[in-house]
């Protein structure tokens, strides 16, 4: 499948959501579109070769191997055994396989919500200042 036809397929998985998908982005093939999504900055939804859904750099500033990274990674592998964990330039990405691209992203942006709800709980100095900070 070409990387135009997998990204209307992402397009059409985020629209499924009830949200709007915002501008694709293709680089070297990669099919991937941008979400604004419990965050000010957009986040990219991407396809990656392994027939993930990954969001990318989801969770920024996130020193491999540090705590946070420790922590994120344990909570993923406690609720989805499959999620995986990417870190690279600074940011974590977190990710999902599955062909049922729909159904794939409303379990992504589930578990992205719980890592949302955990980060406010047990690392609020992140989460609202690092993570989300206000815009007020």
């Amino acid at each position: 499948m070409r990387s135009a036809e997998l990204t209307t397929r992402l397009e059409q998985a985020v629209r499924a959501q009830g949200m709007a998908p915002g501008p694709a982005r293709r680089r070297r093939g990669v099919a991937a579109v941008t979400l604004v999504w419990l965050r000010p900055e957009p986040v990219v939804l991407r396809a990656d070769a392994a027939g993930r859904l990954v969001l990318e750099g989801y969770l920024p500033f996130v020193v491999p191997g540090g705590r946070l990274h420790r922590v994120v990674k344990a909570f993923l592998a406690a609720r989805r055994p499959d999620a995986v964990c990417i870190s690279r330039d600074r940011a974590l990405s977190i990710g999902l396989p599955g062909d049922d691209w729909p159904a794939v992203l409303a379990t992504l942006l589930a578990l992205a919500g719980d890592i949302r709800a955990m980060l406010d709980a047990e690392w609020p100095d992140y989460a609202r200042g690092v993570f989300a900070p206000s815009l007020a």
